[in-house]
């Protein structure tokens, strides 16, 4: 039936879908007897490509002006990403939750630099990064016809790259077997336990306070300038908390202890006098810089799974049975390395970060034609 009827119906549901397409560009369509207006939406890059081609088809009988677009009309603006090439993969990344409003912050740019970042400091293998640079390579090769395989091979292409490279910095090859071929680790995860932590609550503190002043500049752009103060003083907040953890944790000298107080009592102040009972929403931003804790521990976890395949198959004492043993342990730790830094990874940019400025509600610009 479907050798039958398949390529029929597929022509049928093609000239609905035109035919309602058709209905739909309508509403932009109007005549009078002696004239016709047509509204609708170009990206401004089109725009003189399509002056030329209206002159030269039209003669000069057809006037194309630009019209001033209002911030009350954001909502109904259809969006075009504007990235790159070298940008354009991460897109499928934001695709995910939804398209960013016309007029807000696309951060496509931002996924591109710490989604990577974030996967090769959890995973952190030499051998695991290049054994996943190997297999999106040989993906892309075999099925990059297709968009989004060709986007997120690329993706997880650079993201595989970062592990190696974070990989060296830990000197870990399947785990411990780097130092024993001449791999110095810089930082130790299986004993730097503590200075990994400072350093995953900076990157959080970091990240999420580039998503404040993102949302700060999103609410300084529609004219909300409480919101954007508001977003400022939770921005003050971050860092204040940030500051007396160093301070209370001996980083910082003592005298830093009343500077962060300080900052956050102003901090608290700002907030809720520029946000309102909204202002409460930025306090959670303190508990977000803790999640980042997370690029800390899976890491470690992922190293300490690493490091009992090679201890548990060097206790077989037969070298098959220590193959096996090792190879399925460390096969069993790739699985998770491939899921567990991307889930937690976009979970960072999904939650943490996109929710202090991104703007979801973007309509995709889908210009009106007639297929073939």
């Amino acid at each position: 039936m479907a050798r039958t009827w398949r390529w029929d119906l597929l022509r049928y549901c093609d000239a609905v879908a035109q035919r309602l397409q058709q209905i739909e560009v309508a509403s932009y369509f109007y005549h009078t007897e002696l004239a016709s207006f047509i509204y609708g939406w170009v990206p401004r890059r089109a725009l003189s490509a399509l002056s030329a081609r209206i002159g030269k088809e039209f003669g000069g009988q057809v006037v194309l002006e630009e019209c001033p677009i209002h911030k009350a009309e954001w909502g109904t603006i259809p969006v075009v990403l504007k990235n790159p090439p070298w940008l354009r993969s991460f897109e499928s990344l934001t695709r995910l939750i939804a398209l960013p409003r016309y007029g807000s912050v696309d951060p496509t740019p931002y996924l591109a630099v710490f989604f990577p970042l974030f996967y090769g400091m959890i995973l952190g293998d030499v051998g695991y990064g290049l054994l996943l640079l190997i297999a999106t390579a040989v993906i892309r090769h075999r099925y990059g016809r297709h968009p989004l395989v060709r986007d997120l091979s690329l993706v997880f292409f650079v993201a595989s790259g970062a592990a190696v490279l974070f990989g060296f910095l830990f000197g870990e090859l399947f785990g411990e077997l780097g130092e024993h071929i001449g791999l110095h680790p810089i930082l130790n995860r299986m004993r730097a336990f503590i200075p990994l932590l400072y350093i995953s609550i900076g990157i959080g503190a970091g990240h999420v306070s580039l998503g404040i002043l993102l949302g700060a500049f999103w609410a300084w752009r529609q004219g909300d300038w409480h919101a954007c103060f508001a977003k400022l003083g939770g921005l003050l907040l971050v860092l204040s908390f940030v500051a007396l953890i160093g301070s209370l944790s001996g980083l910082f000298p003592p005298l830093w202890v009343k500077v962060a107080s300080a900052g956050l009592f102003g901090s608290l102040v700002m907030t809720f006098v520029f946000g309102g009972a909204r202002g409460a929403m930025e306090l959670h931003n303190v508990v977000n810089v803790l999640s980042y804790l997370r690029l800390m521990g899976i890491g470690v976890a992922s190293a300490a799974l690493a490091f009992a395949a090679n201890k548990l198959g060097g206790m077989a004492g037969n070298v098959l049975l220590a193959i096996v043993i090792g190879g399925t342990l460390h096969a069993i730790n790739l699985v998770f390395g491939l899921l567990s830094p991307t889930i937690q990874s976009l979970r960072l940019h999904y939650v943490e970060f996109f929710e202090n400025f991104f703007a979801p509600g973007g309509k995709p610009y889908k210009p009106f034609k007639r297929s073939v």
